[in-house]
């Protein structure tokens, strides 16, 4: 699962011309607030049979505008430590350049997720949100979902 932010849907929807349900699906666990509504936070890249819609045999038909998620796999910053995720390319030497390049993105990402996160808490905290239905915070703000 790709976690993705609304301006990195934004960026992807002007580069492929695609609307926004085309690109991101809402993150799958919602929560009940107190007057039945369902609520969750984010969004994702949507999938077709477990992989990301934007892979393909050649390789990510959106590379120039891949979320920060996808830029720094298999790497994130957990405080001051650098945590890897299981992947097959974990292991093969890049160079300091190589190593530079990638901190920075872990930086920039790490910065991007706290800012959102900061956005989202502060939207929840205000308590706007509409009666009964399903509800997506993003930092954007409270966007109803149908169907």
């Amino acid at each position: 699962m790709v976690m993705i932010s609304p301006h990195e849907v934004r960026c992807i929807m002007e580069w492929t011309g695609l609307e926004w349900d085309e690109i991101a699906r809402p993150f799958p666990a919602f929560m009940e607030v107190g007057d039945g509504s369902l609520v969750t936070f984010e969004w994702c890249l949507r999938e077709e049979r477990g992989e990301c819609i934007f892979h393909s045999e050649s390789g990510c038909i959106i590379y120039p505008v891949r979320p920060l998620i996808c830029r720094t796999y298999p790497f994130v910053l957990d405080g001051s430590l650098v945590g890897v995720s299981d992947c097959e390319g974990v292991g093969y030497t890049i160079s300091p350049l190589e190593a530079l390049h990638l901190a920075k993105w872990l930086f920039i990402r790490e910065g991007e997720e706290r800012e959102e996160s900061e956005r989202v808490r502060q939207i929840f905290d205000k308590g706007s949100i509409p009666r009964s239905g399903r509800f997506v915070i993003d930092g954007e703000g409270v966007k109803r979902l149908h169907g």
